[in-house]
């Protein structure tokens, strides 16, 4: 019979060997990605005149992928050590010969390679998606010019790299959320000097963000050169939110008119309108009484949308009725873009001084929990504007209480991190699960931030 110390070698050994099998299959996984992403660079145009900007774009589109700034630099790091991210630009950017050609393959055999890189993908996002965020911090900052009356809505583009900032002015900037720097922006009269209260990025064509401002027109902007477009007039009303619905083919405004209207996205027509009321009825059956200042569309059912304001009540509509509302959630006291929505949970972020975060059950309408928003001594309360959700169970939200924006664990109720800005953060925009977010207000800065 053998003994422990003869048996525990064999063991060892072959779990190293697993272990090494599984670090092959994890780099070549790792390689796969970066060809995809430097062809992806290289479609855009990239090329290797400027290492330092190309590293940051190869950085992004595999942070898109799923993967972690800390693993990048430390998996390239562990092939040579004095090899940098800036050389794998260089490499695989630049001297494409020294990059394994890809075998040519046609029809079923494409296509069958093709799927298995989309697997590839969607494990790697899984995986890394189960890695708990452990710290936020600072990435970048864009400064507002004081002209421009400070930051009253922030929106990424679809694929993240696109930063649109919505100013007091009614002016509109788009900054590289690469390299912090402002790519394009209006004049403040080609859209009035009236705030540009919220901006929300088309799922058809991506390139476009419709604008609403504070006195109830909506514009569609491109941010490949900032030309802009009146769409529609709502006369009397200040448009505090919008949002597209799922496929980008219909989208909804409301505002201080208490009114929910529906459009048609192609036509920019009314295809619905929801009366406020001047109260909210017993059975909850009405439309909201004070003005609204959040809507959200869900983001796997198409035809759900729920919004809330000043009325201490969450709407939950269902546009294809003539009525609706479906049911209400009350509580949630919102002055800003303080809600969203995942899966079967709403998130809540409060202008109120005490249990401003909270998360509610979407089908029960009941509170699931209270987030702890931490404070310091001389804060006055937690007074929240806005509020996502992130990946990893973790939310971000911000407001003037602490004139901060925290991130927070809903699981532990740790605190993942926290960037403190002079004034009230009044915007707040995640991308990529929040692994990159912005985040502005009166201060003269826009934060751009990253979670690890």
């Amino acid at each position: 019979m053998e003994s422990t110390e003869d048996v525990l070698p064999v063991i060892q050994e072959e779990e190293d060997v697993i272990l090494e099998e599984e670090k092959q299959i994890q780099m070549k996984r790792f390689l796969k990605d970066v060809r995809r992403a430097s062809r992806v660079l290289s479609s855009k145009g990239a090329s290797v005149q400027s290492t330092t900007t190309d590293s940051l774009n190869l950085e992004f589109e595999l942070l898109r992928l799923g993967y972690t700034t800390q693993f990048l630099h430390e998996v390239v790091e562990s092939l040579d050590p004095n090899f940098t991210l800036e050389d794998w630009v260089v490499l695989h950017l630049g001297r494409k010969e020294e990059v394994e050609p890809e075998e040519e393959v046609e029809g079923e055999e494409e296509e069958e390679e093709h799927k298995e890189e989309e697997e590839i993908v969607a494990a790697d996002l899984i995986q890394c998606s189960d890695v708990p965020f452990e710290r936020l911090s600072v990435a970048a900052t864009y400064a507002v010019p004081d002209e421009h009356h400070g930051v009253y809505s922030l929106q990424h583009s679809m694929d993240g790299s696109i930063l649109a900032i919505g100013h007091g002015d009614g002016s509109l900037a788009f900054v590289s959320t690469i390299t912090g720097k402002l790519e394009h922006e209006t004049r403040r009269n080609r859209l009035g000097p009236f705030a540009v209260m919220c901006i929300r990025f088309s799922p058809k064509e991506q390139h476009i963000c419709l604008v609403g401002t504070s006195v109830g027109r909506v514009y569609a902007a491109s941010i490949l050169d900032a030309h802009v477009d009146e769409l529609l007039s709502e006369h009397s009303n200040e448009i505090n939110c919008l949002d597209f619905c799922l496929d980008g083919s219909q989208f909804a405004t409301a505002g201080k008119d208490l009114n929910i209207r529906l459009y048609d996205t192609n036509t920019a027509k009314v295809v619905r309108k929801y009366e406020g009321y001047s109260m909210v009825s017993e059975d909850d059956s009405s439309g909201h009484a004070q003005r609204v200042f959040s809507l959200k569309f869900h983001t796997e059912i198409e035809h759900i949308m729920i919004t809330g304001g000043w009325d201490n009540h969450l709407k939950i509509w269902d546009v294809r009725t003539p009525d609706g509302i479906q049911r209400t959630i009350s509580g949630p006291h919102l002055c800003g873009d303080g809600l969203d929505i995942k899966g079967h949970q709403v998130l809540t972020g409060s202008w109120v001084q005490h249990n401003a975060l909270q998360v509610w059950d979407y089908g029960e309408g009941q509170l699931i929990q209270n987030v702890p928003f931490r404070q310091t001594p001389g804060d006055q309360g937690e007074f929240l504007y806005c509020a996502q959700f992130c990946d990893n169970n973790v939310v971000m939200a911000g407001g003037s209480g602490t004139s901060s924006v925290q991130a927070i664990n809903l699981i532990t109720n740790e605190l993942v991190g926290e960037i403190k800005s002079d004034k009230p953060i009044q915007a707040l925009d995640t991308t990529i699960g929040g692994r990159m977010a912005a985040m502005g207000g009166s201060s003269s800065d826009v934060i751009l931030s990253k979670m690890e």
